[in-house]
């Protein structure tokens, strides 16, 4: 039982981990593509990966 736990409150934490990953990296694509000042070579580099 406390195993089923522990595994159910690891999938859920590992999801809000990811979910926030794509948030952010949605944020600094829009950032990019919205602010003339972001839209450097290095920048697009970035957004790429």
């Amino acid at each position: 039982m406390l195993l089923e736990t522990q595994d159910a409150l690891y999938v859920a934490l590992e999801l809000v981990i990811a979910a926030l990953s794509v948030a952010g990296n949605v944020l600094v694509c829009a950032a990019v593509g919205t602010a003339n000042t972001l839209q450097t070579p290095t920048n697009y580099f970035l957004v790429s990966l």
